[in-house]
C-alpha cells in the first residue's frame, strides 16, 4: 500500500487529477482493511489466503476496480475463513483434539488432491469425533470418506449420511469403523455397481436393514452386500427383501431337520453348512422349495398366511430357488471385493477430474 502511495505522488506529476481520485480510493480501501483487521486476525493463515487473492488481480489493478469489488473480495475471503474457524472448533471439541493437533490436522488436508472443500473435510472429520475414531486416524478416515463422497455421493448422500450408513454397517458387522474398512465396503459397492446395474444407495439401505440378524447368523458382509445387489437386479425392493431375507434365515433357524430335508442335505452336512455359510444353506433350501411344489406350497401357505410381509415373503423365496446360481456369483464377488479398493480408487480418480470437479 506504501508503495502504491508512492507510485501516486510521482504520477500526480503526469496527471494530478486522476492521480488524486487515486489516492482517495486507496485511501477507502486502507480505511477498510484497517476496520476489519482485528476479527481478520482470529482466523488461522488468513493473510496468507489474503495475499494470494490479492496478487491475483494486483493492489494496483484493485484501485481500478473500485471499492466495492476489492470490499467484497475482502468480505468473501472472511467469511470463508470464519467458516473454517467454525470448523476448527468443532473438530477439537468434538474429537478432542488440541489447537495444535487441529491446526496440524488442517494442514493434512489441505495436501489432499480432492474436488471437496477444507470446510467439508473438516465436517467429515467432526463425524469421525463422534463415532470415537481415534485422533491418530482421524486423517486416513476424513481421506477414506471423501473418497467414498467423491465416487458415490450421486448414489449415498453427503458426507454425514455416508458415514453415519456405513459407519453402522460397519460397527456391527466389525465391531469398529476404520478407514480400510470404509474404503474396502466402498470399494464393493463400486465393484457391485460395475459390474451390473445395481446402485450403492440400495445395497447400503439392504445391508443395513439386515445386519442385525445377518450378524446373528453369520451371514459375511461380503454375502450381505452380494445378496443385496444380486436382489436389486432382480427385481426386488429393498425393503421387502430385506423382512423376507430376515424371515427365511429365522424360519430356517427354527427347524433345520426340516430345512434340511427341503434342501435334499444330510442334517449333519445342512447344519454345517447353516453355520459356517448361511447364505449358501438359504440358496440350497429356496431351490429345494422350487423344485417341490408340495414344499413350496406348504410353506408359501404359511407365509401368506401372515399377510402383506408374507407374500413379499415367497417372491424372494421364489427369486432365490430360481436364481440361486446368479446369487452366488454376486455372493462371490462381494466376498472378493471387499479384500480390496482398486475400484473405489478408479472411481475417485475418474470423478475428481471431470469437469464437475474442475468447477468445484
Amino acid at each position: 500500500m506504501n508503495k502504491l502511495k508512492k507510485e501516486t505522488d510521482f504520477n500526480k506529476l503526469i496527471d494530478p487529477a486522476d492521480m488524486a481520485r487515486q489516492a482517495a480510493s486507496i485511501n477507502v480501501i486502507q480505511r477498510q482493511i484497517d476496520k476489519l483487521e482485528a476479527p481478520i486476525k482470529k482466523t488461522v493463515g488468513f493473510w496468507q489466503g489474503l495475499s494470494k487473492e490479492v496478487k491475483a488481480f494486483g493492489v494496483l489493478a484493485a484501485s481500478y476496480l473500485g471499492f466495492q469489488f476489492i470490499s467484497s473480495k475482502i468480505s468473501n475471503i472472511i467469511e470463508k475463513n470464519a467458516k473454517l474457524s467454525d470448523s476448527f472448533a468443532d473438530v477439537q471439541r468434538v474429537a478432542g483434539l488440541t489447537k495444535t493437533e487441529v491446526t496440524l490436522l488442517n494442514e493434512q488436508l489441505g495436501k489432499i488432491d480432492t474436488r471437496t472443500g477444507r470446510a467439508d473435510l473438516l465436517s467429515i472429520a467432526v463425524v469421525a469425533g463422534k463415532l470415537g475414531v481415534a485422533k491418530g486416524d482421524i486423517y486416513d478416515f476424513t481421506k477414506s470418506v471423501d473418497q467414498l463422497v467423491v465416487a458415490l455421493g450421486d448414489e449415498l448422500g453427503n458426507a454425514d449420511e455416508i458415514t453415519t450408513q456405513l459407519g453402522k454397517i460397519l460397527n456391527v458387522f466389525k465391531g469398529k469403523v476404520t478407514a480400510d474398512d470404509l474404503t474396502k465396503l466402498g470399494n464393493a459397492f463400486v465393484e457391485l455397481a460395475n459390474n451390473g446395474v445395481a446402485t450403492g444407495g440400495f445395497i447400503a439401505d439392504f445391508t443395513q436393514r439386515v445386519s442385525g440378524i445377518a450378524k446373528a447368523s453369520n451371514l459375511s458382509l461380503g454375502a450381505t452386500v452380494g445378496l443385496a445387489a444380486g436382489f436389486e437386479e432382480l427385481g426386488l425392493r429393498s425393503e421387502s427383501s430385506a423382512t423376507a431375507l430376515q424371515k427365511l434365515l429365522s424360519n430356517i433357524a427354527s427347524d433345520t431337520p426340516k430345512a434340511a430335508k427341503i434342501a435334499g442335505i444330510e442334517l449333519s452336512k445342512f447344519n454345517e453348512l447353516f453355520g459356517k455359510t448361511p447364505e449358501q444353506a438359504l440358496i440350497a433350501y429356496a431351490r429345494g422349495l422350487v423344485k417341490n411344489k408340495e414344499s413350496f406350497s406348504e410353506i408359501a401357505k404359511q407365509f401368506k398366511d401372515a399377510g402383506e410381509d408374507g407374500a413379499r415373503v415367497v417372491q424372494t423365496l421364489q427369486a432365490i430357488g430360481q436364481s440361486g446360481e446368479f446369487l452366488s456369483e454376486k455372493i462371490n464377488l462381494g466376498n472378493a471385493s471387499l479384500k480390496e479398493s482398486n475400484a473405489i480408487m478408479d472411481a475417485f480418480a475418474l470423478k475428481n477430474e471431470t469437469l464437475g470437479a474442475k468447477l468445484d
